[in-house]
């Protein structure tokens, strides 16, 4: 069994040898044939990003939308109008504001929920498909290409990329207070559940001030939550937050990521590793990094 640190190093690797072949691959006997074909800038051993500043989301999309674009090169980035060539940084800032303007209120692709600090897919969203196949491609680019998101999803997220089926314990880490709720339907063993509670096999939904009911099964506003059903109940509602509700655009999500990485992701990590991957630790171990540090010009570990 490897490590989350071990199957980082691995990813990197093969990542690394993936570009490294692209690269070699440009360099064939079919070179000519493909300057002849389709231009110089597929002979490149590297994926250029050229894009505006102002126009970051339309001009990303329009890249993503090109036939024959190789992503598996390694990126680099350009911005329009200015000098530089790109050894790290400007790749880096370019993930860091798209990110940014992706996850912008303005845009309302995702709702933040405040109580666990983390950002959830929007089912009411005006914004087409398009754009949150964009994010899902984006964390699978980043992740190919070595960079760290600042990104903030609960872990089911990644629990879903991955083909995994939700359950109460994601339920509680993206919102412990919902989960509590519904461990005390659980935990309760009156028989006056159904007069208590006075609850349907349904849910109210807040869509930009206007209220709408969801139905977790057909008919289901006519069912009263019970002894007997509390169970059914409680799988309906983890079903139809993590999966009905934003089926639409949580699949255009998973199809951006995986225009990278197919389906080898689900053989190499599990949710926590794939979540660590992407966004880093959000825990700084001080001890290891003062056991890795290397000291110059006279310091040491005890210098003021």
């Amino acid at each position: 069994m490897l490590n989350p640190e071990s199957k980082s190093l691995m990813l990197r690797i093969e990542n690394d040898i993936q570009q490294e072949q692209q690269t070699h691959h440009v360099g064939g006997e079919d070179v000519l044939l493909t300057l002849l074909l389709h231009g110089p800038a597929v002979v490149s051993p590297f994926c250029y990003f050229e894009v505006r500043r102002e126009n970051l989301i339309e001009d990303t999309l329009n890249i993503l939308s090109r036939p024959n674009v190789n992503f598996k090169k390694e990126l680099k980035v350009r911005f329009v109008g200015e000098q530089g060539e790109d050894s790290g940084g400007l790749r880096k800032e370019f993930f860091q504001l798209i990110v940014k303007q992706l996850f912008d209120p303005a845009y309302s692709m995702f709702n933040y929920n405040e109580e666990t600090r983390t950002y959830w897919f929007n089912p009411d969203t005006f914004e087409a498909c398009i754009k949150f196949e964009l994010i899902g491609f984006i964390l699978g680019l980043a992740l190919y290409n070595s960079i760290i998101l600042d990104i903030h999803f609960p872990r089911v997220v990644y629990k879903k990329v991955l083909g995994h089926k939700p359950d109460f314990d994601d339920l509680a880490d993206f919102s412990p207070s919902i989960a509590q709720s519904l461990d005390f339907i659980l935990g309760y063993e009156g028989d006056d559940l159904k007069d208590l509670l006075a609850c349907t096999f349904s849910v109210e939904v807040d869509s930009y001030g206007k209220k709408t009911v969801a139905e977790l099964v057909p008919g289901g506003s006519a069912i009263y939550v019970t002894q007997e059903n509390k169970r059914a109940y409680v799988e309906k509602y983890i079903e139809w937050l993590f999966d009905k509700s934003v089926e639409r655009v949580f699949a255009a999500f998973k199809r951006g990521f995986y225009k990278l990485y197919k389906g080898e992701m689900t053989t190499h990590c599990d949710p926590e590793e794939l979540q660590l991957l992407i966004c880093g630790s959000p825990v700084l171990d001080f001890h290891e990094l003062q056991q890795a540090t290397r000291y110059d010009g006279g310091y040491t570990k005890d210098s003021p």
